[in-house]
């Protein structure tokens, strides 16, 4: 993908709104794209429905970002956080308590994941978690490997993929996502400066 893309001097944009996919016939089947393709890597004109964004909704990226974890939202949000938008993370201190030890009630395994993560927030860990956690949840439709999660009847689940990006703008899902990274990218150019900085180095 990457290759064709600079191959075909396309813009930064096409990184995050691709106008076609570089697919071989495993990964088309993966990503639930019906195309005819004979052998090796053929560009496949992009089909909403698979919900792909170019390089932010790839099953390389969200399974590296994953770890293999069914609730992998904070090593999400971080990869986001330093790989595509170039902010340092740092690394938390040795001090920092488990979430387990900072839920006081003791109904730690009945909350939902966006509430385990609300305790990062409202302690200690909030200043950095403030800005990992939102991202992490730009990923939810997604399993641990890059699929998109579907019911048992294949129609997708619905989850709550809501967020915010590094500069405060809120975001309802990837899709509305990837559109606030293409307004006003004079204003808002953390991506392409990232992704730019990361190639030359």
């Amino acid at each position: 993908f990457l290759h064709d893309a600079l191959s075909r001097n396309r813009p930064v944009s096409h990184l995050v709104a691709p106008d076609s996919l570089m697919l071989n016939a495993p990964l088309a089947e993966f990503y639930g794209v019906e195309a005819s393709i004979a052998d090796g890597w053929q560009r496949v004109a992009e089909v909403p429905a698979t919900r792909r964004h170019g390089i932010f909704s790839m099953s390389g990226p969200i399974a590296v970002a994953s770890r293999e974890e069914k609730e992998a939202q904070i090593y999400r949000g971080t990869y986001m956080l330093a790989r595509l938008f170039g902010v340092e993370v740092g690394t938390p201190p040795a001090s920092v308590p488990t979430l387990q030890s900072l839920n006081a009630d003791g109904t730690f395994r009945k909350k939902s994941v966006r509430e385990k993560l609300q305790i990062h927030v409202e302690r200690t860990c909030a200043v950095c978690h403030q800005k990992i956690d939102p991202l992490g949840f730009a990923w939810e439709q997604f399993d641990q490997y890059g699929k998109l999660q579907q019911t048992a009847d294949g129609r997708l689940k619905t989850v709550d993929a809501s967020g915010k990006l590094p500069d405060g703008r809120s975001f309802a899902d990837l899709d509305s996502m990837c559109r606030s990274l293409l307004e006003r990218p004079e204003s808002h150019s953390s991506f392409p400066r990232a992704f730019v900085r990361a190639l030359a180095s």
